[in-house]
């Protein structure tokens, strides 16, 4: 399996703007990604539309290798390696009214950071586990964890404590279901592959 097919199931929920004419969903993610991350460029090439015009089911948004259209198709999976540069699809329905700006930010920086990682600029390795499944968990794991951290420094203003708890539930989810396939399968990796996540993990265990 492809180091980072897990892309091709991964869900992100993406929150919520009002409509406004066509491909004004793919404008507004592209602008608050270059306002939180002028260098973003370094590992995105482009954001663009998906192969329909609202996206398919299950699927709000998602990483493809240059020029790929479906985050779901594994032919157009992300690539992975130093210096790498993939592209974010948006669909005209990606956002859905309902929650607050600073989870918009939230959720774009969530992108931003799966970018980040398969272009090898996070300290987290870029891993097959030969699961989709654990695949999904470390990697959603470790951007929800990016994610709390940078709710911790203040970088979400305005973020209420119900979005909070949902980026720490999610947190919560994805690395425990990892951490228990590595405790049960390959109990010393833990050693090496605990000291990626944040910090935030005991708080989000209570």
């Amino acid at each position: 399996m492809d180091v980072v097919s897990w892309c091709a199931r991964a869900v992100v929920l993406l929150a919520a703007l009002p409509a406004a004419g066509a491909g004004a969903p793919r404008a507004w993610f592209a602008d608050l990604l270059e306002q939180m991350h002028p260098e973003y460029r370094a590992f995105v090439r482009e954001v663009r539309g998906g192969a329909t015009r609202l996206h398919p089911q299950g699927l709000v948004a998602g990483l493809v290798r240059p020029g790929g259209r479906d985050p779901r198709d594994p032919r157009d999976a992300p690539l992975a390696g130093a210096g790498t540069r993939n592209d974010i699809i948006v669909y005209e329905d990606t956002f859905e009214p309902g929650a607050s700006e600073a989870w918009r930010r939230v959720l774009v920086d969530h992108e931003y950071f799966h970018a980040l990682h398969l272009g090898h600029g996070a300290a987290a390795p870029a891993v097959d586990f030969g699961d989709p499944g654990v695949n999904r968990d470390y990697y959603e794991a470790l951007a929800w964890g990016y994610n709390l951290e940078r709710i911790e420094h203040s970088s979400y203003p305005g973020l209420s404590l119900g979005e909070r708890r949902l980026a720490e539930e999610r947190y919560r989810g994805h690395r425990l279901a990892f951490e228990r396939w590595l405790q049960r399968d390959h109990r010393d990796a833990w050693q090496h592959y605990g000291r990626f996540f944040t910090s935030r993990s005991a708080a989000s265990d209570r």
